[in-house]
């Protein structure tokens, strides 16, 4: 599987987006609450621990740079919290 063209800023420089979306919602509650505000509820999908988010975004039209960037802004402010 090729590797995805994105890079994260620390600290989610760490995750590997090719994870399945089941696995990254479980560690990640701030994804989760993003995608739930945007009508996609993964984990109650049956595909979710095989699909990526790439897949997921992919499927629901989203614009993965803009939903990465989204995420490390809000992935922040939950780590000052």
């Amino acid at each position: 599987m090729p590797l995805l063209p994105w890079t994260l800023p620390i600290p989610m420089s760490a995750v590997d987006l090719q994870l399945p979306i089941g696995e990254l919602l479980r560690k990640y509650p701030v994804l989760r609450e993003m995608l739930e505000e945007r009508g996609i509820h993964c984990v109650e999908c049956l595909v979710a621990e095989q699909e990526t988010l790439l897949g997921v975004a992919k499927m629901h039209y989203l614009d993965l740079p803009d939903l990465l960037a989204e995420w490390q802004i809000r992935q922040d402010a939950s780590n000052r919290e």
